[in-house]
């Protein structure tokens, strides 16, 4: 099945612009990853509808853009013979981008496309079995061939080996997919040469076959969340839908010109341009060894079209193949950030966050940092990304041997703390390859439905309890409603993320430790006083010791400073301060002389909440934080009293005193996590924390100030 003459007349236009279709077939490509993820990450468990809004996009813009000629000689495909010839391909498309999608949605990007590399492999496969038995032609693949397909492969892999997220669920998915679509290929290479029907013809069928059974899944198997999409969801799956379209039309006027093995090799080299744009739109950074992996790609591809031993013309487009991915490279080398340091480069997040961006936010991790070394001081990348490594080590193997996940007591409320909290839960989901399946929160609309969480598999499913400050007799609303979700959901296993534990009453324990010693669940504290208590009164539990899970999010690169210090002050039954504080008092803290030379703001993020919330929770508690964020870039000094103030900051890399609450979970988590923070200090009154603020300010403006 050798590739047509690039200027035959029988190529039609696509030959003379061959470089332009390969670069558009990429791009859309690339626009398709990007999108669907986006997608995806947002909601989750919505992989099979989105399967069928690409395949039913397709075949209305297929069909709209069909000529009238090759839309009446496609009136001749449906016949029974036809039917048989095409149900194969058919097939193999709608079970190639269904598995495609439910592997994006359980793995980074980079990771899927690692796995599709290999689809030369599984071309080659279904060649020799379709030629075998007679159905199609293939070209001679030798020992070198198959060792330069093996370079180009292995060049992929390298590339993209600092951005992987393993999920062997995801895994799976990849392979099918491979299997599919490199089987498609053949067969409707095979089915454009042996009818006179055309191509838009031929592909008009497969997507029509797609759309109608993938409709009858969703109908049968999908979410009903697809009806209540946000406008961001909707952008994205129609972007995602639009881009499938375009791609996969331009691959498939491709795939008329060249061989399937051809084909598959440009697929595969594409990968590569994806995990470059995809690193680029994330704003990571490219490493010494993902531009080493492009080169033996780039290598491998100028070695395939030079080894012809009948020195057929398919030369002419893996040079054009080899020359495009060059210039993608080149572009996004170009335009991003480079690291010559593939062991632990810090990468800062910009503002405002994204779903996208966390969810590869942990795969720079660095291996495990002393975080109580003898150094008088470390910096904050380095504390964060040893606290990263120990969530890591200490809870993923809580988790094996399930895929899904549903947390519960979403924080749906103004306090940004726990939002933070709650976005580096999903972080770590996603790091360690679990679907999350269900959020739901405590009160509000987003209540959590008993009758949806029984449905789910609790062989597969574990229900994870949002971490916080809330296990205790303190907020004791939520701590009733966890416990009669534990009570009543008794078959699945349980996991409790990190928690500050702290009984005014003693007395009071005794109800949730009888409850927590009949039923599979773990227990995790987020310091030492509140690992006590789980010592000493749930005996009969499993308990952890584990950081704040806002650490999973990572270091964030900070907004410029507005004011030189920032008071964030709680105003709730936690706080130690007088709640009538006002900013002319704080003011009043400094000597008169520095009055006018230091300026102050003052306020609490649980005055008011964000405007315009959309999207699902998730997305409510992303847009939360990311408004703590900016609020705390507002300080190039912050005191605080809220604990989130003091991790956020050090996400931030902001320089900050901490004043503690009423039981002392900020001085614990401190003494606990963070002791060798530099730029930080503590306080116990106001007038100690503004003096240290002054201190630092000092410090960070690289001047003196007189405290008279």
């Amino acid at each position: 099945m050798s590739d047509k003459a690039p200027f035959g007349s029988d190529n039609g236009w696509y030959a003379k612009y061959f470089v332009i279709q390969l670069a558009m077939w990429w791009f859309f490509s690339t626009i398709y990853s990007i999108e669907v993820k986006n997608f995806l990450l947002e909601n989750p468990s919505l992989a099979l509808e989105a399967s069928f809004v690409s395949l039913f996009l397709t075949f209305v813009c297929s069909l709209a853009l069909m000529r009238r000629d090759d839309l009446a000689s496609s009136m001749n495909l449906f016949s029974i013979k036809s039917f048989q010839d095409l149900f194969l391909p058919s097939l193999l498309h709608l079970i190639g981008t269904i598995s495609t999608n439910y592997s994006v949605s359980l793995m980074a990007i980079s990771f899927t496309h690692v796995v599709k590399a290999v689809e030369p492999v599984f071309t080659i496969v279904w060649s020799l079995l379709l030629a075998s038995k007679g159905v199609a032609k293939m070209d001679d693949i030798g020992l070198e061939k198959i060792v330069i397909i093996g370079m180009i492969i292995l060049g992929v892999i390298i590339s993209s080996i600092n951005e992987v997220t393993f999920s062997w669920l995801g895994l799976i998915f990849g392979m099918i997919s491979n299997l599919s679509f490199s089987g498609r290929n053949v067969l409707f290479k095979h089915s454009m040469s042996g009818t006179k029907v055309g191509k838009d013809s031929l592909y008009l069928v497969l997507n029509l076959f797609g759309a109608i059974v993938s409709f009858i899944l969703v109908l049968l198997f999908g979410d009903s969340e697809i009806l209540h999409l946000d406008s961001y969801s909707r952008n994205a799956l129609f972007s995602s839908g639009l881009s499938y379209f375009l791609y996969t039309t331009i691959s498939i006027r491709i795939l008329e010109g060249v061989s399937p093995l051809t084909h598959a090799i440009s697929n595969t080299c594409k990968r590569l341009v994806v995990v470059f744009v995809s690193t680029l739109y994330f704003s990571q950074a490219f490493t010494t060894m993902s531009t080493f992996g492009a080169s033996i790609t780039i290598g491998g591809v100028a070695m395939y079209s030079l080894y012809d031993k009948n020195k057929r013309r398919s030369s002419y487009y893996v040079k054009v193949t080899a020359f495009v991915v060059f210039a993608f490279v080149a572009i996004a080398l170009a335009f991003g950030k480079f690291s010559n340091d593939d062991s632990g480069k810090v990468i800062f997040q910009k503002l405002p966050l994204s779903i996208s961006s966390l969810s590869n936010s942990t795969q720079h991790i660095m291996p495990h940092q002393n975080v109580r070394s003898d150094s008088v001081t470390l910096p904050h990348t380095t504390i964060i990304q040893g606290l990263q490594e120990q969530i890591l080590r200490e809870l993923t193997p809580e988790f094996e041997g399930k895929t899904e996940i549903a947390i519960l007591c979403h924080p749906d409320y103004r306090n940004r703390g726990d939002s933070a909290i709650y976005i580096g839960e999903v972080v770590f989901v996603h790091h360690i390859g679990l679907k999350l399946v269900y959020e739901c929160s405590c009160g509000g609309p987003g209540y959590c439905d008993i009758n949806k969480l029984r449905a789910l598999d609790p062989k597969k499913t574990v229900m994870a309890h949002h971490g916080g400050g809330n296990f205790g007799d303190i907020w004791t609303d939520i701590d009733r409603h966890r416990r009669g979700f534990i009570d009543q959901l008794a078959e699945y296993q349980h996991f409790l993320f990190p928690q500050s534990i702290y009984y005014g009453n003693t007395n009071n324990t005794i109800p949730a430790a009888q409850l927590f010693e009949t039923k599979n669940i773990t227990l995790s504290a987020r310091d030492t006083p509140s690992y006590e208590i789980l010592e000493e009164f749930f005996t009969n539990t499993k308990r952890l010791l584990v950081p704040d899970m806002a650490f999973m999010i990572g270091a964030i690169e900070r907004q410029e400073p507005k004011v030189d210090i920032l008071w964030i002050l709680r105003l709730d039954k936690e706080s130690l301060f007088p709640q009538d504080m006002r900013l002319g008092k704080l003011v009043d803290l400094l000597p008169k002389k520095l009055r006018m030379k230091i300026t102050m703001s003052y306020g609490d993020w649980e005055n008011e909440d964000v405007v315009g919330l959309t999207g699902n929770l998730t997305n409510h508690a992303l847009m939360r934080f990311n408004d703590a964020c900016s609020r705390l870039s507002e300080g190039r000094v912050v005191i605080s009293d809220r604990l989130h103030s003091h991790i956020i900051s050090t996400l931030l890399g902001i320089p900050h005193v901490m004043l503690d609450n009423h039981y002392g979970k900020v001085k614990n988590c401190h003494t606990e996590w963070t002791p060798k923070l530099e730029n930080v200090a503590s306080a116990t009154t106001l007038e100690e924390a503004v003096r240290k603020a002054v201190d630092l300010l000092a410090i960070e403006k690289n001047t003196k100030y007189e405290w008279v």
